[in-house]
C-alpha cells in the first residue's frame, strides 16, 4: 500500500486513487487468512483462550460472502464519487 502511495503522490491530481488503492490493498486479509497477521493472531489467540477452532476454509466462505456484497458498494460509491 504504501509503494502504491508514493506513486500516487507524485500525481497532479490523484483524486480518489489513494482511497481505491486502500480498498484494493484490503481484499486479501477479507478472502483469505493468510493475507494479515492480525487476522492469524486473531484465529490462534481464539482457539487459545476459548478453544474455539476457526478453519481457513470457513473463514474463506464467510469472507467470500460478506465480503463481496461490500466490495461491490465500495467500488459502485468510488465510481459515483469520481462522477461528482
Amino acid at each position: 500500500m504504501l509503494l502504491g502511495n508514493l506513486a500516487i503522490a507524485r500525481l497532479h491530481d490523484p483524486g480518489i486513487l489513494p482511497y481505491v488503492n486502500v480498498i484494493a490493498n484490503d481484499i486479501g486479509p477479507k478472502f483469505t487468512p493468510i493475507g494479515s497477521l492480525a487476522t492469524l493472531l486473531w484465529m490462534y489467540t481464539l482457539e487459545r483462550k476459548s478453544g474455539m477452532r476457526v478453519s481457513a476454509l470457513y473463514y474463506m466462505k464467510i469472507g467470500t460472502v460478506t465480503a463481496l456484497p461490500v466490495l461491490t458498494l465500495t467500488l459502485l460509491s468510488s465510481y459515483l464519487a469520481s462522477l461528482l
